[in-house]
């Protein structure tokens, strides 16, 4: 084997290592970019924390709206009640009216007297306590003198009964003589007319007990909606960023698609101008042909 053969056969083998060595890198799978796949791995776990943030929006605004309704339903509920409770109050009212009316005329005048004179002697304790002297309270009252002096004695520093527990006919103002002979005739000669103002006033009542329930169940209404309206938002906020995150998810994995493929088209690049390269530095070599004599060698060359 001569010397040209020799480097010939080394130069052949050096390209097919290089040729084969530029195959291998050119079909190898490229590696991962780990920023890459770090920001991808980020992304999915805000992704995910966002989906559990929305879902658990959600379930509290369900919960709230169940809640808001059951509390309707008690306040509907409460105020039936209330209007059925009125209509019974208006009822027993109407017949205790009519009660009092059928017995007003059938109370003896003896009873009547004796009210009034113990109503007398009521407020002439009370007078005497808040401090008024006797000739005032005779002024006032006609009761006897001593009565009046008695009375005062005993009920100046303190009262002997307690007016709480006083019957209500007895916390009236006693009515003197004169005047009580004259409504005895007017209630002869006139027709009785019921007193309606504890049913006025319970009325009154009952229609501010209405208002206020309407009141809340407004708030109640008002504070559902605002709470729905927050839920809302930051549900759109949730899926906002949750499609923000997936659109930059998908940018950086075309960036990385686009270099990947640049990557790749520079290997080829490289390939191409380095096989150019080969089959420039490659050529045929052609020896001249030597034509050697054989009568004229030598007869020691020629055995």
């Amino acid at each position: 084997m001569t010397l040209m053969g020799l480097i010939l056969f080394v130069f052949n083998i050096v390209l097919g290592l290089s040729v084969a060595i530029l195959w291998i890198r050119q079909f190898r799978p490229a590696k991962e970019d780990p920023r890459l796949s770090r920001g991808l791995q980020l992304l999915q776990s805000k992704i995910s924390v966002l989906e559990d943030l929305s879902d658990r929006t959600e379930s509290q605004v369900k919960q709230l709206t169940q809640i808001l309704d059951e509390r309707a339903k008690m306040l509907q509920s409460k105020m039936l009640q209330a209007e059925e409770t009125m209509q019974r109050i208006e009822h027993s009212m109407q017949k205790s009216l009519n009660v009092a009316e059928i017995f007003q005329d059938k109370i003896p005048h003896e009873e009547i007297i004796e009210r009034n004179q113990q109503s007398k002697y009521v407020l002439a304790a009370k007078m005497a306590n808040e401090g008024m002297t006797v000739e005032e309270i005779a002024a006032e009252i006609d009761l006897p003198q001593n009565e009046i002096e008695f009375i005062s004695k005993v009920n100046r520093d303190e009262l002997t009964f307690s007016p709480d527990l006083l019957p209500e006919w007895a916390k009236v103002k006693p009515q003197k003589k004169s005047e009580m002979e004259a409504k005895m005739v007017d209630r002869v000669f006139h027709s009785t007319r019921p007193d309606l103002t504890a049913l006025h006033k319970i009325e009154n009542e009952f229609k501010e007990s209405v208002r206020e329930a309407e009141e809340v169940e407004r708030q109640a209404e008002e504070r559902a909606r605002q709470i729905d309206e927050k839920a809302e938002a930051i549900k759109q906020s949730a899926i906002q960023a949750k499609q923000r995150a997936t659109q930059t998810a998908m940018a950086a994995t075309q960036t990385a698609v686009a270099a990947t493929q640049s990557a790749m088209a520079a290997t080829q690049s490289a390939v191409s101008m380095t096989q150019d390269a080969l089959k420039n530095a490659v050529r045929k070599v052609n020896f001249p042909r030597i034509h050697v004599d054989r009568n004229k060698l030598p007869r020691t060359i020629e055995d």
